[in-house]
C-alpha cells in the first residue's frame, strides 16, 4: 500500500482553458484492490483571483475539500487486512522499531485478528462484534485464551488502527477504532488473569543452591543477583563479562533457537558484576569445555558448544525440584504443584528470581526505587512497582505499626 503524504493535499497550478489554475491533489482508495492512488484533482479557482498559495490554502478549507478527501467515503472499501499490511511495511511500518520477541508477538496476536477479520471492511467492524469475538475465545467460555492474552489481543488490533490513523488511511477519531480501550467506550472484556507469581524469598534461594549442581547453581545465583531474563542469562558470551569493569553487558539473548536484541531499549544494558558472583562465574569457567571469549557461558553439550543450553528443560529438571526441596512450591497426589497457601502453581521459573530481587531490595527501602529500576532495565519505575513489586506480610504489618504508634502514642488522643 502507499503512503498517503499527499492525504492533507497539495496544491499545484495547471494550465486549463478558462485560465491558470489551482488542484488539489489527494490520495483515494481504488475501490476493486483498495490500493492507495492519487485521485482525480479538485478544482480550487483560477491563480488570478488567488494569487498566493496561502489565499489557495484558505479557499480550500472554506470549501471543506480537505473533510471531503479525508471522509469515510475514500477508506470504505479497505480491509483490515490492508491496513495490517501498511502496518507491516518495512519502511513505513511500526514493526521494524521492536524488539525481536515483541515482534513476534505482536504479529502473533494480530495474525488472531487477520484470521476473524481479515477480508473485513475496516469501516464496518462494530465495537459489539470484537466484543463478542473476544470473549468466545476465553478460557471461561470454552476458548483457549486467558483473558491476559485476550487483552494483548485487542491491544494489537487497536494498534494497527491507530497506526492507520495516523498515516490517514482511515478516519481519525476514536469511535473509528473498534478494539479502543474499555474506557473510550472499547469492549468490555476482562484484561487480567488470576494469575498472581510464587514469591521467592533470599533464604529460599539459599536453600536451593543447596541442591543445585554447579551449572544449574551458577545460573540460579547470576539471575538471583542481577535480575536478567533467563533468554539474557543463556544468550551472555564470555566476551561479555567484563572483569575488571565490574560489568556484565546485556547486548543480545537467545530466545526461540536463535540470536535476538534485547527486549527493549531500557534492556540493552549492563548489570554489575559484584565479586561473589565473579567467583562463581569463574568456578564454572574452568568446569565448562568451553571457556573462549567466543563460547557461550552457559553452551550446550548436545550440540558441542554451537549453541547455549535450552532455558525450560532446566527449569523441570532442576528448579522445580530445587524449589520444592527450599519449601516455596509443593507437589500434589496428581502430579501439580501448589504453593504455601494451597494456591495452585501453573508457573514457576527463572522469572520468579527476577521479581524475588525486586521484592526484597523493595523491602524496608532497602535500596530506591530508581535503583531497583536499573537493576531491572526497565524503562519506567510504574513498571518495577506495579508489576513486579510485592510486599510481604512483615512489611505490612510494620507499616501498620507506624500508622497505630501515630494514632494510639499522641498524648492528645481522647481516652
Amino acid at each position: 500500500m502507499a503512503t498517503t503524504r499527499f492525504q492533507k493535499g497539495s496544491l499545484k497550478q495547471v494550465d486549463r482553458a478558462e485560465g491558470r489554475s489551482w488542484v488539489l491533489r489527494y490520495l483515494a482508495t481504488r475501490p476493486e484492490d483498495g490500493k492507495r492512488v492519487e485521485g482525480t484533482p479538485l478544482l480550487i479557482g483560477l491563480v488570478r483571483d488567488f494569487p498566493t498559495k496561502s489565499s489557495a490554502k484558505q479557499r480550500v478549507v472554506s470549501l471543506g475539500l480537505l473533510e471531503q478527501i479525508n471522509s469515510p467515503q475514500q477508506t470504505a472499501s479497505l480491509t483490515f487486512r490492508q491496513i495490517v499490511q501498511h502496518f507491516k511495511h518495512p519502511e513505513i511500518g511500526e514493526l521494524h522499531d521492536l524488539g525481536d520477541g515483541t515482534r513476534e508477538t505482536l504479529e502473533g496476536n494480530i495474525q488472531h485478528c487477520i484470521d476473524r477479520w481479515g477480508n473485513t471492511s475496516v469501516l464496518s467492524i462494530r465495537v459489539l462484534e470484537v466484543e463478542s469475538w473476544l470473549k468466545s475465545l476465553a478460557k471461561e467460555n470454552g476458548g483457549q485464551y486467558e483473558w491476559s492474552t485476550l487483552g494483548k489481543i485487542r491491544d494489537a488490533m487497536s494498534v494497527v488502527y491507530q497506526h492507520a490513523q495516523r498515516h490517514e488511511i482511515i478516519p481519525a477519531g476514536v469511535e473509528h477504532n473498534p478494539a479502543r480501550a474499555r474506557k473510550f467506550g472499547g469492549p468490555k472484556i476482562k484484561t487480567k488473569s488470576g494469575y498472581k507469581p510464587v514469591r521467592v524469598t533470599p533464604a529460599q534461594i539459599k536453600k536451593m543452591l543447596a541442591v543445585l549442581p554447579l551449572l544449574q547453581r551458577t545460573m540460579v545465583i547470576l539471575c538471583s543477583l542481577t535480575a536478567i531474563r533467563i533468554s539474557e542469562c543463556v544468550g551472555l558470551r564470555w566476551s561479555a563479562i567484563s572483569w575488571l569493569e565490574n560489568k556484565i553487558y546485556i547486548w543480545q539473548r537467545w530466545r526461540r533457537g536463535k540470536i535476538g536484541k534485547p527486549k527493549t531499549t531500557a534492556s540493552d544494558s549492563y548489570v554489575a558484576l559484584t565479586p561473589v558472583l565473579a567467583r562463581y562465574l569463574e568456578l564454572w569457567r574452568k568446569e565448562t569445555p568451553y571457556a573462549e571469549e567466543t563460547d557461550w557461558v552457559f553452551a550446550s553439550e548436545k550440540t558441542n558448544g554451537k549453541t547455549p543450553r535450552f532455558g525450560g528443560m532446566l527449569v523441570r529438571d532442576y528448579l522445580y525440584p530445587a524449589a520444592e526441596h527450599a519449601g516455596i512450591i509443593f507437589r500434589q497426589q496428581d502430579g501439580s504443584y501448589a504453593d504455601s497457601t494451597g494456591r495452585k502453581v501453573t508457573r514457576f521459573g527463572f522469572h520468579n528470581l527476577r521479581k524475588a530481587v525486586s521484592d526484597y531490595l523493595n523491602e524496608g527501602k532497602k535500596v530506591d526505587v530508581r535503583t531497583i529500576q536499573d537493576t531491572l532495565r526497565h524503562e519506567n519505575p510504574e513498571i518495577t512497582l506495579a508489576r513486579y513489586t510485592e510486599s510481604s506480610l512483615e512489611s505490612r504489618l510494620a507499616a501498620q505499626d507506624v500508622m497505630a504508634d501515630a494514632i494510639f502514642s499522641d498524648p492528645k488522643r481522647v481516652q
